[in-house]
């Protein structure tokens, strides 16, 4: 006779699953807002003027404070060896922290943010060594444990290259700095090389690096109007 007994075990763990799930997204949604605070602190760089830009990323650095306690509670929320099965509810809001963190340090140091800045600026670790299986080959951090990934960075990456154009459009109408838009698209050739080198895997990231020869193209535009308009050296 079938043991009815073993549907009740089942609907139990679901039941749990489904508790975890709703309270981790509870908390992934004040995470999205704090990060959405952060980002309408650096939206205004797009018509600060150019001696104010520091100071604004000082007050996104500051609002980044909340983001990392947030990020501390859902770290403490995500059940042990179940990072990959709740991933999918903060795999937006982790990339959105990899991309502020690369907008913050291509604006004040003008650089490219490097695997290690991500750690440094939310206090989460980065899980990049992995072996076949997917376990993590740092002991200090377990696959399991609540980690920003590759995926997460190169993600940020390129939504970094989608506010390059914004940005080349600023420093011409908002600074006058005609040749900045140059030393942009410059930027943006050598992460286009960079990325042309991944053997990527990801379907997502394939579609999104597609979008960045169109900021490319973008910039170039730029370039040329102020090419032949004689503004540019």
């Amino acid at each position: 006779m079938l043991d009815l007994m073993i549907f009740d075990q089942i609907q139990a763990k679901l039941d749990l699953d489904a508790q975890e799930q709703e309270a981790i997204k509870d908390v992934t949604k004040e995470l999205d807002r704090f990060i959405r605070t952060v980002r309408s602190t650096l939206n205004i760089v797009y018509t600060a003027p150019k001696e104010e830009i520091q100071n604004i990323i000082a007050r996104a650095n500051e609002n980044m404070k909340q983001v990392k306690t947030q990020l501390a509670k859902l770290s403490e929320l995500v059940p042990e060896n179940k990072f990959y099965k709740y991933q999918h509810v903060w795999n937006s809001s982790t990339q959105q922290i990899c991309s502020i963190i690369a907008l913050m340090i291509f604006l004040s140091e003008n650089r490219l943010a490097t695997i290690q800045d991500i750690p440094n600026f939310t206090d989460m670790p980065f899980l990049l060594d992995q072996d076949i299986s997917g376990e993590s080959k740092d002991p200090k951090t377990p696959a399991s444990a609540f980690h920003f990934t590759l995926d997460d960075y190169l993600h940020g990456l390129i939504n970094l290259s989608n506010e390059i154009p914004r940005l080349a459009i600023t420093s011409v109408i908002q600074h006058q700095d005609y040749n900045r838009p140059s030393e942009l698209g410059q930027f943006l050739s050598e992460l286009n090389t960079g990325f042309q080198l991944l053997n990527l895997k990801n379907d997502s990231l394939r579609r999104r690096f597609d979008s960045l020869k169109y900021d490319i193209k973008k910039v170039e535009e730029i370039i040329y109007d102020l090419a032949i308009r004689g503004l540019s050296k």
